[in-house]
């Protein structure tokens, strides 16, 4: 299981390392609303990701939108050194540590090919990016003030 886990976090962790620094500013917001795990769960659904990294996944939450071993990732990859949170008066935001050499050893050691990570950068991308905007737009349609509390 430790290496397997291992390899999904790598993998994962170098795909969120290739997005545009824009989306990558939005790794916090995309976790913490469960924006990541319902696009990671529909490219799952969808096969767009290799069979070994679909069967660490064990369900997904449609209630709560959670994917089931995405958060073990997010630990793993902080005791690996891939990830760190800054943490300020109001938030704690997660800063992705990788550079471009670690990861392109990452991705050779998985023998991901450089046309399917690619494709898989776009791809996720697109989608969080899709999975934001209408996050967003259903929290401005909530009855329930960004505070929690009722308007």
């Amino acid at each position: 299981m430790g290496k397997r886990k291992t390899d999904c976090t790598k993998l994962l962790f170098c795909l969120l390392h290739l997005l545009t620094e824009e989306t990558k500013r939005k790794t916090s917001y995309l976790k913490e609303n469960n924006v990541m795990d319902g696009v990671l769960h529909s490219m799952l659904k969808r096969g767009l990701l290799p069979d070994w990294f679909k069967r660490y996944f064990y369900g997904y939450n449609p209630l709560y939108g959670v994917l089931n071993g995405l958060t073990d990732l997010f630990i793993n990859a902080m005791t690996l050194d891939l990830i760190r949170y800054d943490f300020s008066v109001f938030s704690a935001r997660i800063i992705i540590n990788l550079n471009y050499d670690l990861c392109n050893r990452f991705l050779s050691e998985l023998e991901v090919g450089h046309d399917q990570v690619k494709e898989l950068v776009h791809i996720l991308e697109e989608e969080l990016l899709r999975g934001e905007a209408e996050h967003r737009e259903r929290m401005s349609q909530s009855p329930v003030h960004a505070y929690g509390h009722y308007l």
